[in-house]
């Protein structure tokens, strides 16, 4: 199930790295953020089955493409320096999770972890964040469910084989799927990443 994603986005990078390589005409560029990103896309892939369209490599891809003009221009005739790229924000689900995750790196630094991780947690903004984070894991709780009720079973993401387990566990109990239950929301938040 993850090796389609996984390939499909590392297409995507080599794309996004044949055309900067164009660009360069053999300069040297920064890579790094390509593959933070990247491992981004993927993780988001396999857990809600995110479409390569969507995902911050082609936004990048995109943003290359439309300031291709720009990059030139500003490209320096030493074959030794760098080629800046301009980077594509973040998509707010993707911001969502780093932040989030960023918490838990801060607390564990902290003298009194538990106590810091629930005081950061209880600032407005950080409530806005989980927020958001659980709105994305409801829609894609729902878009999974419609699929089911249409008929179409087939697993393209870690979602879909979580909403799949409650369904068949629901049908040996002879219960009611619970597909927003608070274990499913927990079984699906997404890993820690590591920071840039």
């Amino acid at each position: 199930m993850s090796a389609l994603q996984i390939y499909a986005n590392v297409e995507k990078l080599i794309q996004l790295w044949k055309l900067k390589s164009d660009l360069a005409k053999g300069r040297p560029f920064s890579a790094s953020r390509d593959i933070y990103n990247s491992s981004l896309d993927t993780i988001f892939a396999t857990t809600f089955g995110l479409d390569v369209e969507q995902s911050t490599i082609n936004a990048m891809l995109n943003m290359v493409v439309d300031f291709q003009e720009e990059i030139n221009a500003a490209t320096s005739e030493d074959i030794d320096e760098p080629v800046e790229f301009p980077f594509a924000a973040l998509p707010a689900a993707f911001h969502a999770i780093i932040t989030l995750t960023d918490t838990l790196e801060a607390s564990i630094k902290s003298p009194i972890p538990k106590w810091h991780h629930w005081l950061m947690l209880s600032l407005p903004e950080y409530r806005k964040v989980i927020q958001y984070k659980e709105g994305l894991i409801t829609e894609e709780i729902d878009k999974g469910v419609k699929r089911f009720l249409a008929g179409d079973r087939t697993k393209r993401s870690a979602m879909d084989d979580i909403l799949q387990r409650e369904l068949s566990a629901a049908e040996k109990e002879k219960r009611a799927p619970k597909y927003k239950s608070r274990a499913i929301y927990d079984e699906v938040n997404l890993p820690a990443y590591h920071k840039q």
